[in-house]
């Protein structure tokens, strides 16, 4: 399947609909768009694995079909850092979130099942926020493209998303780095005569 992208406009609306239409769901959304983490990495979070004073979150587990297992592969075991913005959604959400160990969890505090997480909230907020409808997967091909759009290094991208190499990444995102070839045609004008 090919991989979708959201533009900045998109993001917003999704993110704005989410908070207002979606409020529990809101802060699963956001840390998706602001992480690019997969998404059982997301469903596995536990409170313990977000450190506010250090602005990151530590990705040592995965949620896949309701058991929580080990991460894709020993690149995937990661802190992945985040913006300000979200260390605040993620407080507020302690606050209101129930009682549970687990960030994202159910009514009961138990472990989110990821197809109907995306079946009652992930898809009717895309549509009331008239954005495309996408994979929940395609907020981490978001996330690259807009990492890849604010010219951040090709390293820090692929230890953000847990690549087990770059090459992982300029393989999946390369297409989208279109002034690497630019830099590559010109980068030897001053040594040809």
């Amino acid at each position: 399947m090919e991989m979708e992208f959201l533009d900045t406009c998109d993001i917003k609306a999704l993110l704005k609909t989410a908070k207002e239409q979606y409020p529990n769901f809101y802060p699963l959304l956001q840390t998706a768009v602001a992480t690019g983490m997969r998404r059982g990495e997301l469903l596995a979070l536990s409170w313990s694995d977000i450190d506010s004073d250090k602005k990151l979150i530590r990705v040592n587990k995965s949620l896949n079909h309701g058991k929580i297992e080990q991460t894709k592969t020993k690149q995937s075991n990661r802190n992945v850092c985040i913006p300000e913005s979200l260390i605040k959604v993620l407080n507020d959400w302690k606050k209101k979130a129930p009682k549970s160990n687990i960030v994202f969890c159910n009514s009961k505090g138990g472990y989110l099942d990821a197809d109907n997480m995306a079946r009652r909230q992930f898809k009717p907020c895309l549509k009331k926020a008239g954005v495309k409808n996408i994979r929940f997967h395609d907020l981490r091909h978001t996330y690259a493209s807009l990492m890849i759009a604010k010219k951040m290094p090709i390293k820090f991208i692929q230890q953000q998303m847990g690549h087990s190499s770059i090459q992982v990444t300029l393989d999946k995102y390369g297409h989208l780095m279109p002034e690497l070839y630019e830099i590559g045609a010109n980068a030897l004008n001053d040594v040809v005569i």
